[in-house]
C-alpha cells in the first residue's frame, strides 16, 4: 500500500479537466513503457544489485530485490517509504500502544485484573485546591477513550479483557501482554517489556504514564482561617494534620500526590503500588508510613 495525500487546490476538483486520458494513453503506449522499465531493472542487475540502505519486506522477498531496490538505486522514492506512517495511524496499533503504557504505568509488572484497572481509573482524590482529580489521569484517560461502555456510560472491563484477549502477545511499542493465571476466577494480565530501548523511548515520546498519586506531608502549614485564642490574639500558625494533610478549618480535602503510596487490590490482601517505607498500621487496615488505608473486602 502508497499513502496518498491529493490537494487538487480546487473548490470543485470533480470539474477538473486533464490534457492525457491515462485509460486510453496507456494502452497505445505500453511498448514504450515496458521497455523503459526493463531497462531500469537489466541496468540494476548489470550494476551487480548494489545493497539498497532498508530491510527487505517480508514475504515480498523477490519483489523486494528486483523492483524495490531497483527504484531506489536510480534515486526515485521508495515504495515503501511511507509504511511506518501508516502503521502508526493503525487505529488497533493506537490502541494497543496506549494500554501498553498506561497499564505498565499503574501496575508495572504486576499481574492485574481488568476489574482492577477499571477501579483506579475510577479512582479520585481531592487536590489541594479541592477539586476532584483521577489518582491515574493517564489510565482513566486511556480507558474513557478506548474502552467506555456508551449505553451504560461508564468504563467496561468487558471491552477491555476482550481487547487484551484478541491481541495478547501482540509486540507494540516494545512490550506486550501475556496471560498471569486467574484470581478469583479473574483473568489476570500483565505488561512484558520485550525491548526495554524501545519501551522507554516510547515513555519518554508520551510522557511519563500512569504515575502513582500519593501523599507528601507538609511541615508546616499557615492557616488561612487563623483561630483566635484565649488571649483574643490570632494564632500565627497551625502544624498540619497526622495525616499529612493542612488544618480543618481551611482544608478539609487530601494533601497534593508527589510520591508513591500503598495501594491494594480490590480483595485488600496484595499490594500493587507501595510507598517507600511501607509498614501495618495496628489494627492491619492500611500503612502507618504513608496513611492508605485497604479497601472494603468485596463477597
Amino acid at each position: 500500500m502508497v499513502l496518498c495525500e491529493l490537494d487538487p487546490q480546487l473548490e470543485a476538483p470533480e470539474k477538473r479537466e486533464y490534457d492525457r486520458n491515462l485509460a486510453t494513453w496507456i494502452p497505445v503506449h505500453r511498448p514504450a513503457l515496458v521497455a523503459a522499465a526493463l531497462t531500469a531493472l537489466r541496468a540494476y542487475i548489470v550494476a551487480g544489485q548494489p545493497q539498497q540502505p532498508h530491510p527487505v519486506m517480508g514475504s515480498f522477498e523477490d519483489w523486494s530485490h528486483r523492483v524495490r531496490d531497483a527504484l531506489t538505486w536510480l534515486g526515485e522514492a521508495d515504495p515503501l517509504g511511507d509504511t511506518d506512517k501508516m502503521e502508526d495511524t493503525d487505529p488497533v496499533r493506537v490502541k494497543l500502544r496506549a494500554l501498553l503504557l498506561a497499564w505498565h504505568g499503574a501496575f508495572k509488572s504486576v499481574p492485574s485484573t481488568c476489574a482492577e484497572a477499571v477501579a483506579q481509573a475510577n479512582e479520585t482524590q481531592r487536590d489541594e485546591t479541592g477539586m476532584e482529580v483521577h489518582t491515574d489521569p493517564v489510565l482513566h484517560e486511556t480507558l474513557t477513550e478506548f474502552f467506555s461502555d456508551v449505553k451504560r456510560g461508564c468504563l467496561s472491563s468487558q471491552h477491555l479483557g476482550d481487547f487484551i484477549t484478541k491481541y495478547q502477545r501482540r509486540i507494540e511499542c516494545g512490550a506486550r501482554f501475556e496471560a498471569a493465571g486467574k484470581r478469583h476466577q479473574a483473568k489476570q494480565w500483565r505488561g512484558f517489556i520485550t525491548d526495554g530501548m524501545r519501551f522507554e523511548t516510547e515513555k519518554g515520546e508520551h510522557g511519563e504514564h500512569g504515575e502513582p498519586f500519593s501523599f507528601t506531608p507538609r511541615e508546616k502549614h499557615s492557616c488561612k482561617n487563623q483561630q483566635i485564642g484565649n488571649d483574643g490574639n490570632s494564632a500565627k500558625s497551625t502544624e498540619t494534620a497526622g495525616n499529612g494533610s493542612p488544618c480543618s478549618p481551611c482544608s478539609p480535602y487530601s494533601p497534593v500526590p508527589n510520591s508513591p503510596v500503598c495501594r491494594w487490590d480490590d480483595y485488600g490482601d496484595r499490594l500493587l503500588t507501595r510507598c517507600a517505607a511501607p509498614e501495618p498500621n495496628a489494627d492491619k487496615t492500611g500503612c502507618a508510613n504513608c496513611g492508605a488505608s485497604k479497601p472494603e473486602v468485596r463477597p
